[in-house]
């Protein structure tokens, strides 16, 4: 089993992440990015490669190396999809987890963006902007999806009632964009692999699209599970040239309306005690963010 795991949060660098650890002579990072496989059976959803078989999970990694992780974002949204850190515990009891962060806000737009993005959401309508934040609904609901990926410490207290608070690491995507080669090498040290070990593609950063609509062809490519299942072994130049194109030709811009100050009050309540916990846990400031 693996016995390290990326828990989110979504639109907070994962991508990036997986990819730079993958890099790692010593790190076999799962050849699926999400493959969600302790999210259990119930939780499957048509269309995603989602893995339920334990032995096709075990086959997204190389069993020889000492550090073998993934990175499922949806491990990280409880009480929606509840059970995650406990399913862990029983079949990777000395597992370590990373927990990538950003401003909350900031990742809610950024999660619209690609939900947009991805066929789920409606774009914003130009003759009525202002109704477009309305399916957040209640902010302060425990259950709402959208809001309960940036209730960061609300995610991290689930994981504590299983493993020990140095068995994870908390990074603010802030940090990683201003020092991408210093912070890798922070997780390669929690990680206990050789922290000095560099590769020119750290510079390189992944899944930066957001920001594009990419048509109706890009959302059914996305949702064909035999063409997602070829892109993982895919060569990285093919993959990325072939992204590249849809976004180039299918694409355009997103532009979000502002938040009515009502709703960002609303979740800046919300969020303000997640981030002032999150702060006491980790010893950071988050000087960044807007809360």
């Amino acid at each position: 089993m693996p016995n390290l795991f990326v828990i989110g949060a979504a639109k907070c660098g994962t991508t990036s992440l997986h990819y730079y650890l993958d890099l790692h002579p010593e790190i076999s990072m799962s050849r699926i990015k999400e493959p969600h496989f302790f999210l259990g059976p119930d939780a499957l959803e048509p269309g995603r490669p989602w893995v339920s078989s334990r032995e096709e999970y075990l086959d997204l990694f190389d069993a020889g190396l000492p550090i073998r992780g993934e990175a499922s974002v949806n491990y990280a949204t409880a009480p929606c999809r509840p059970g995650v850190p406990g399913r862990i515990a029983a079949e990777s009891p000395n597992a370590k987890f990373i927990y990538m962060v950003r401003d909350p806000i900031a990742r809610i737009r950024s999660g619209t963006r690609a939900r947009i993005a991805n066929g789920h959401l409606a774009p914003p309508s130009r003759r009525d902007p202002g109704s477009f934040w309305s399916f957040l609904e209640d902010p302060e609901s425990p259950a709402n999806h959208v809001v309960l990926r940036s209730r960061y410490m609300t995610q991290i207290r689930e994981y504590l009632e299983f493993f020990p608070a140095e068995s994870i690491m908390v990074i603010d995507t802030d940090q990683m964009l201003r020092d991408r080669v210093g912070t890798v090498a922070r997780v390669f040290d929690f990680l206990g692999v050789d922290s000095g070990f560099r590769h020119p593609n750290f510079l390189v950063e992944r899944n930066t699209g957001s920001t594009q609509a990419h048509g109706s062809l890009n959302s059914r490519l996305r949702k064909n599970e035999t063409l997602r299942r070829l892109s993982v072994v895919l060569p990285e130049p093919t993959r990325k040239f072939l992204i590249e194109s849809l976004r180039r030709f299918t694409g355009r811009e997103i532009v979000l309306p502002e938040m009515e100050p009502e709703l960002r009050a609303g979740l800046e309540s919300v969020f303000r005690p997640e981030v002032e916990a999150l702060r006491e846990f980790t010893g950071q400031k988050f000087a960044g963010w807007s809360i």
